[in-house]
């Protein structure tokens, strides 16, 4: 067997090994009662979050997919959940069993990575805890009044600089 035979046939191998991988990840939602994207449609998704605003791809996918779906974070199966319902039990009834969150991005400063939104296990349930008492429904109540206010004096002030057709230092 000549050196090129080899490696077309490893080549070979490897092409197979890639394909047989991509299909044991990509049907994983198969066995589990659950619809999902086939990797055309996951592909057609990650095409659209580059080519269009998030909230429309979320909407798009909620209208095509349904509730509640099988997707995937690059190759990691996901469950995308949009029934209220189920996600009041998976965040309010049963918080305790759901309360980790995916591993903060490896890109970023140590900042970023302390953030709420990135805080698992213990700690997230350390800063929720001093969190909570901040956003009672009451305390959402009061902040909406002081939210209005603030955007009627911004959109009163912006509709001025742009009736004299002035230009807007974003940090006023």
């Amino acid at each position: 067997m000549n050196a090129m035979t080899v490696v077309v046939v490893a080549f070979l191998a490897l092409v197979g090994f890639f394909v047989w991988k991509l299909q044991q990840i990509f049907t994983f939602w198969s066995d589990k009662g659950v619809p999902y994207l086939t990797l055309w449609q996951y592909l057609r998704v990650v095409y659209d979050m580059y080519t269009k605003p998030l909230h429309e791809v979320i909407r798009k996918n909620y209208e095509r997919y349904g509730r509640l779906y099988g997707s995937y974070q690059g190759i990691v199966p996901t469950l995308v959940v949009g029934d209220p319902d189920i996600l009041a039990d998976v965040f309010v009834k049963n918080f305790k069993s759901f309360s980790d969150r995916t591993e903060a991005q490896t890109i970023g400063t140590d900042i970023w990575k302390k953030s709420i939104l990135n805080l698992s296990g213990e700690e997230w349930k350390h800063a929720r805890g001093i969190l909570s008492p901040a956003f009672t429904a009451n305390q959402l109540r009061k902040a909406v009044v002081k939210i209005h206010k603030i955007s009627e004096r911004m959109t009163t002030r912006l509709a001025e600089y742009a009736k004299d057709k002035k230009p807007v230092a974003i940090n006023e």
